[in-house]
């Protein structure tokens, strides 16, 4: 077996961010590279292996602030990330993953409310059907979680975005695949 742990301590810059500015009218909005953003954080990484099983994740925790010293938007101040995968038998094996997002706000001024949190699962099982084959059921955001990423804030509108209900990312999918690795 074996038994790992790494932690992580970051710092970063970043000069001509791209930035969305309004035009003169207010009617659209033109990328521009006039940001600034800094940031540090810890990021704590565990895992242990087995001959027949293997566990482990990380956590990690930022804070990024602009230029003029308002936190970062849009950034998740925590993320935490599980995992887990056994040899059930000979033939079958089950993987399985837990995901987090944490903590994220909207840019200074922007009326629509912070992004939610969200956490998820997934689950993957499969079985060797023959020496090279392999069939898998996989599922993810099995718990349907909402989930979204944020669009582009615009101040000079009244709903703070042209997308103000943001991006939506996948809901509950499953799918079956059959895989066949060459040797």
């Amino acid at each position: 077996f074996s038994f790992d742990i790494g932690v992580n301590v970051f710092h970063y810059k970043i000069e001509d961010l791209i930035q969305y500015i309004s035009d003169s009218i207010g009617a659209s909005s033109v990328a521009q590279n006039i940001g600034e953003q800094n940031g540090y954080g810890i990021e704590l990484e565990v895992n242990y292996t087995s001959e027949n099983y293997e566990i482990g994740g990380n956590i990690s925790y930022q804070k990024s602030e602009n230029k003029i010293g308002d936190k970062a938007p849009n950034t998740p101040e925590v993320s935490l990330y599980l995992y887990g995968q056994a040899n059930l038998t000979d033939k079958w094996r089950l993987h399985a993953v837990i995901e987090s997002i944490r903590d994220r706000e909207r840019v200074a001024g922007d009326p629509r409310p912070n992004i939610d949190n969200y956490t998820t699962l997934g689950m993957n099982l499969s079985y060797a059907i023959k020496r090279n084959w392999r069939i898998s059921l996989i599922g993810n955001n099995l718990t349907d979680e909402g989930r979204y990423e944020p669009s582009p804030t615009n101040l000079d509108i009244p709903t703070g975005s042209f997308v103000p209900g943001d991006y939506p990312l996948a809901g509950r999918s499953l799918m079956l695949e059959t895989r066949y690795q060459f040797k």
